[in-house]
């Protein structure tokens, strides 16, 4: 096993994603066997270099290797995958965008009438587009600000819940009639009365050692698996490495000990 550079992994876990990517469509490809046989020829390419082996090294290697779909081979994708491509292949090559922005402008106008379920079609096209794209390595260009709306009316939501659920979730608890008020009828659980200092102390004490905790262990996994941030934020996060997720970690264990310390003086 060669010794690589953080970044260096990165790149190479990266490319071998897209590789697998590529051959997803192909089912007489086995992904993994190629995935093995790249991951192979990359390590006896770097055999002699001084380990740990940096960015710049791995990038001859991978260039020498050329697209990841490149790998994959020349018959027609099958499934969802041939379909956009198809899609792709038309008269129009801007037909597919131009629909994902489409479905986008249509589910502002029928936002009243529950018009924003739209965004889900419009996600996956703008997703599929990506993924066509990438696994040609072709950039997509202007294309891409037709795109952008429906990924970013999606990403901005769902970023906001992953980060700040706990404080939903505490608001459901600690408001008049939430899940507090229900244990001390319950239980006759003593807790201090809605509106005062010390309720609104617990309550915010509480919510920051909860949405640090899990800040710590999504900053965790985060660092852990950092293609899983790209991945799922494609193309926006596409720059995120592991040191930029020790950032929510430490805030996540500074806003926990914060909490902790305000509710033991209290």
């Amino acid at each position: 096993m060669i010794r690589m550079t953080d970044r260096a992994q990165d790149r190479v876990d990266e490319y071998l994603d897209r590789v697998r990517r590529a051959l997803s469509g192909h089912p007489a490809v086995d992904p993994d066997e190629v995935v093995a046989d790249v991951r192979s020829h990359i390590e006896e390419s770097l055999r002699e270099r001084p380990a740990p082996v940096g960015e710049d090294e791995l990038t001859e290697v991978l260039d020498q290797l050329g697209s990841p779909g490149r790998w994959a081979p020349a018959e027609e994708l099958e499934g969802w995958q041939g379909a956009l491509a198809r899609i792709r292949r038309g008269p129009d090559d801007w037909r597919l965008a131009y629909l994902c922005l489409g479905l986008t402008v249509l589910a502002v106008i029928a936002a009243p009438f529950g018009g924003l379920l739209l965004l889900i079609p419009a996600f996956v096209l703008a997703r599929g587009t990506f993924a066509i794209a990438d696994e040609r390595d072709q950039p997509l260009g202007p294309k891409r600000w037709l795109v952008y709306p429906a990924l970013v009316a999606v990403y901005m939501p769902l970023a906001l819940v992953m980060l700040l659920w706990p404080v939903l979730v505490s608001g459901a608890v600690f408001s008049p009639g939430g899940f507090m008020d229900w244990m001390q009828g319950m239980w006759d659980i003593p807790f201090p009365s809605h509106g005062s200092t010390e309720h609104w102390t617990s309550s915010v004490a509480w919510t920051a050692v909860a949405t640090g905790a899990w800040w710590s262990v999504a900053g965790g996994i985060a660092a852990i698996r950092p293609t899983w941030v790209r991945r799922l934020f494609l193309p926006f996060a596409g720059a995120f490495r592991r040191p930029h997720a020790w950032g929510p970690v430490l805030i996540g264990v500074l806003a926990s000990l914060a909490g902790i310390t305000v509710l033991a003086l209290s």
